[in-house]
């Protein structure tokens, strides 16, 4: 089951279970297909920097969870801001993860870096 889940817009809920990745050195396969086949979780967090974005994808498949009952969230690295550099590092994301869509098109920037500001 999806568990319980927020309305954030008009027929799009996301769930208020989630699992976050880490960084390659602290990720887990069978955390993840765990955590998804057997806790339900279907809300999905991680970021490029991470370096598990593709291994990502192998453990969503090895689960058996329909992509359509994931939402999958990814981070924007600051080397990856303007409009060009940010579509081609989300559709490089969306290639690592095997998926052709992100939940809602949710990509966070994942450290705010603005060139010149402190």
């Amino acid at each position: 089951s999806r568990g319980a889940c927020v309305l954030v817009c008009k027929n799009q809920t996301l769930p208020q279970s989630w699992a976050g990745t880490s960084h390659r050195g602290g990720y887990s396969h069978d955390a993840v297909v765990y955590a998804l086949q057997t806790c339900g979780i279907r809300h999905i967090d991680t970021a490029k920097r991470y370096g598990c974005e593709s291994l990502l994808q192998q453990a969503i498949r090895a689960s058996g969870v329909r992509r359509e009952e994931l939402w999958i969230t990814t981070k924007l690295w600051h080397s990856d801001y303007g409009y060009e550099s940010t579509k081609r590092a989300c559709l490089e994301s969306c290639k690592r993860l095997g998926v052709e869509y992100l939940g809602m098109n949710l990509y966070i920037a994942h450290v705010l870096h603005l060139p010149g500001k402190h």
